[in-house]
């Protein structure tokens, strides 16, 4: 669950980018700004290009980019069903820590901000939880105490 793989003509995304942690996140970076872009070129593009769009409308036209990106990338249903396995039950709040082992269990290209900014939006946490994490220092402390268990 969780894992998606956007095809070549002649591989895969993820066989191309091998275990380089650096292209691995470039990889994972780049499948969110084209699921990004492919919301703008399925909906927002018959809209057509308005000079006096205001903040506002630009505001609500990119988080729905986002959110489109997300989904495509993970839905929520599989994002709420992969927290309930971790955390052996209905989540009811949602750490830092967690978000670090529900992403190496899923291998999901989603990025660290983007699911923290999924648990904020079902409150499952609230944007302090997330506020002064350092995603790569986490990562590799979460990884070390998986490998001594």
């Amino acid at each position: 669950m969780g894992r998606h793989v956007f095809r070549t003509q002649s591989a895969s995304l993820t066989a191309l980018v091998g275990h380089d942690e650096r292209v691995k996140e470039a990889h994972r970076e780049s499948v969110f700004t084209m699921a990004h872009e492919l919301k703008h070129h399925l909906v927002d593009s018959k809209v057509g290009t308005v000079l006096c769009r205001s903040d506002e409308e630009t505001r609500r036209i990119e988080i729905g980019a986002e959110v489109f990106a997300a989904e495509l990338i993970y839905p929520e249903k599989d994002f709420v069903y992969d927290l309930f396995r971790i955390l052996r039950g209905i989540p009811q709040a949602v750490s830092p820590e967690v978000l670090v082992e529900l992403k190496q269990k899923t291998d999901t290209t989603l990025s660290y901000a983007a699911l923290a900014k999924r648990s904020v939006l079902l409150k499952l946490a609230t944007d302090a939880t997330f506020r002064d994490v350092r995603w790569g220092d986490l990562k590799r402390r979460v990884g070390t105490t998986r490998k001594r268990n």
